[in-house]
């Protein structure tokens, strides 16, 4: 378990409940969010077709999410740059990190984020 998910386990329970009610749990949230890294870099490593495009989708949905947890009492950039830097960890060691969510769920998730101001 890396820092940045114990931090996740000792935020106060108000804050916790704002996350879950968007990520479904602060453990999910850093899923979504170590996923959405992952695709980050992906797409500017492999250039898949419309890669430009999709990395602009993504870039909106992290700032979406910073801003998400700054009004939240978090601070996003700090939080989002944990996560990044423990995928990119992850990546350069290469361990292969599993989460217990289904795609079906992290769109829906991703769905909702887009459509937060």
């Amino acid at each position: 378990m890396t820092e940045t998910e114990q931090f996740l386990k000792t935020i106060d329970a108000e804050t916790a409940q704002k996350i879950t009610e968007l990520f479904d749990s602060p453990a999910q949230f850093y899923a979504v969010v170590y996923l959405i890294a992952q695709n980050e870099h992906y797409y500017t490593l492999d250039k898949p077709d419309h890669w430009e495009q999709k990395l602009v989708t993504v870039q909106d949905i992290q700032e979406k999410v910073e801003k998400f947890l700054d009004r939240i009492g978090l601070s996003g950039a700090a939080l989002m740059a944990d996560i990044k830097s423990d995928y990119l960890n992850d990546f350069i060691a290469y361990r292969v990190r599993t989460f217990d969510l289904t795609d079906t769920r992290f769109l829906s998730i991703l769905k909702t984020i887009q459509n937060l101001s």
